[in-house]
């Protein structure tokens, strides 16, 4: 098993439920998706942020850049690309 460190967590507003953000490993689908939009990962939590909701409740945490502007996405995991929300 691998060790994730934990990276925040945030509240889905459509249930109240908080869920954990862990950093995503260097060769993960999550990296990939990362460098694929040029964003760099930070701790869930602050407002204006890029959130990306994966598979299993999964998130990740993002600061916005040129290509991807602050808000709610969807990970459509076949081809990790973003909908945003």
């Amino acid at each position: 098993m691998n060790n994730v460190a934990p990276y925040g967590a945030i509240t889905d507003d459509r249930d109240s439920n908080v869920y954990p953000s862990y950093g995503v490993g260097a060769s993960s689908p999550g990296a990939q998706l990362l460098d694929d939009y040029g964003l760099t990962q930070t701790q869930c939590g602050p407002p204006n942020l890029v959130v990306i909701w994966g598979p299993d409740n999964s998130v990740i945490c993002a600061y916005p850049n040129d290509v991807v502007s602050a808000g709610i996405y969807e990970l459509d995991p076949a081809t990790l690309t973003l909908q945003s929300l």
